[in-house]
């Protein structure tokens, strides 16, 4: 489920906080994190299933709560913790269908939000995005960033490749 501000609230920085103390996610956190994310679809009637169409399914209900959090004023701390929840589930799945198998994995990015990243620090930050979707006035196309992810990365292994 999403965690509350206090003591176990998911960080920005990829962190959850534990009194003073901080934890780095490890991979059965991201595992755990990305079931969260299954289960909430199944309030909307939604099944993740880690294919790229539930990518699809995600927007939907993504743009749902983008409209909730407009006339409600839901509260950022929520926002973000959907869209760590969110995200997890969306960088597991293009890992799991595309991008491990070409060495991408989750890393602590350089501002401390985890990020899918190679060996050539090539990455992608769907944390980010899906907050920037939730939060800003501009709309962001997360299946457009799903499916420009993949052909960036093949894009990049032609180049590399000449």
């Amino acid at each position: 489920m999403f965690f509350k501000k206090k003591k176990q609230r998911k960080m920005p920085n990829n962190q959850e906080q534990q009194g003073d103390a901080f934890k780095i996610f490890t991979v059965q956190d991201y595992e755990k994190i990305a079931q969260d994310a299954v289960d909430y679809a199944k309030l909307f009637d939604k099944n993740f299933d880690y294919s790229d169409d539930s990518i699809d399914e995600m927007q939907e209900i993504l743009e749902s709560v983008r409209r909730q959090a407009r006339s409600m004023k839901l509260a950022e701390d929520y926002l973000w913790d959907l869209s760590v929840t969110f995200g997890i589930y969306f960088g597991q799945t293009i890992l799991k269908n595309h991008l491990a198998e070409k060495g991408y994995a989750w890393k602590q990015g350089s501002n401390g939000i985890p990020v899918v990243e190679n060996d050539k620090k090539t990455n992608l930050s769907p944390i980010t995005k899906i907050y920037k979707h939730l939060t800003q006035e501009e709309e962001e196309d997360i299946q457009g960033f799903y499916e420009t992810s993949i052909l960036l990365d093949e894009i990049a292994q032609m180049l590399l490749k000449k």
